[in-house]
This record gives structure tokens, C-alpha cells and sequence, in this order.
């Protein structure tokens, strides 16, 4: 199993709370309560266009996020489910999933630095500069996924900053 880790307690500022490290089971236990949350509210095809404001109060208001650098694990969450492969097709939908979520994830990171827009933007350009680096690395239909969720968010009234090279 490949864990998805975007993000190093270097990374983060240093306002008193620390990113657990890599392979801590407190980060493990956090990604999987908020890919639960994140689940749950994008899951649901009829009121897809409305939950993602659901979703993203819940993940501001995520009980532990006091502990943690909140806005550092929802971005690395979110990337994650982003950039899952796909499987072979499983009778749960796996594929109609994917499809929604990709719908799902712009207007949710719109919403979130919408929510907090002293912390959020910042975290995500900071995740868009890391991504970037690493985009030679990416495999193509991942690559693709970052270009829309990025092209989604630039065109949006949140003043957010893309690393875009024309050459």
C-alpha cells in the first residue's frame, strides 16, 4: 500500500501545532476521519451541489484540528483522494466515485479558503508549489486531475497563486 504524504513537519509554520510525522498512527487516525468526512458528503450524487459547503464546515471544525495543522492535513487528505489511481471497475462504483469527486474537490477547496482565508489559500499554494515540483514524477491522468482542480481554483475570486511557467 502506498501512502500519499505531500506535506513534512518542515513545511508547516510554527505556530505551536506540529504535523505528526510520516508513518505516526496520529496521522493516520486523522486522514482517515476526514477522508470519512469528505466521503460522506460526496458521496451522495442528489445533493452533491450542496454538500460541499457541508463538508467543508465539518472539516474546519474538525475536533482535533486544535492539535494538528488542520488546514496542512485536509489539503494532503483531499490531494490524496485526488490522485488515486483508478481500479479495476467493483461493484461499489469505484469509477462513478472518482467522476463525482473530481466534480467535488474544486468547489470544496474554493469553499474552505473561503472559510478561512488567513490560512487556507497560503496552505494551498504552498501544496500547488509542491505539487508543481513534482509534476515531472506524476503519472499523466494524475497530472491531468492537478491541472483541472488548479485551473478550477485560479479562475476563481479566491486570489489564489499558481506556479505557471510559460516557456
Amino acid at each position: 500500500m502506498v501512502v500519499f504524504r505531500l506535506f513534512d513537519y518542515a513545511d508547516c509554520p510554527e505556530d505551536g501545532t506540529v504535523l505528526p510525522g510520516a508513518h505516526s498512527i496520529e496521522r493516520f487516525l486523522i486522514e482517515e476521519e476526514l477522508n470519512l468526512i469528505v466521503a460522506f458528503n460526496a458521496a451522495d450524487r442528489r445533493i452533491c451541489l450542496i454538500c460541499y459547503v457541508l463538508s467543508a464546515e465539518e472539516l474546519t471544525n474538525y475536533a482535533r484540528g486544535a492539535n494538528v495543522p488542520i488546514a496542512y492535513m485536509i489539503l494532503e487528505v483531499l490531494f490524496s483522494q485526488l490522485f488515486r489511481l483508478p481500479h479495476p471497475p467493483q461493484p461499489t462504483g469505484f469509477y462513478e466515485l472518482v467522476q463525482i469527486y473530481m466534480l467535488f474537490a474544486g468547489p470544496l477547496l474554493l469553499d474552505l479558503c473561503r472559510l478561512q482565508p488567513s490560512t487556507m489559500p497560503q496552505v494551498l499554494a504552498q501544496a500547488s508549489e509542491l505539487l508543481y515540483q513534482r509534476a515531472g514524477t506524476m503519472q499523466p491522468l494524475c497530472l491531468d486531475r492537478y491541472i483541472l482542480i488548479c485551473g478550477l481554483v485560479q479562475f476563481s475570486s479566491v486570489q489564489f497563486w499558481f506556479p505557471l511557467v510559460m516557456g
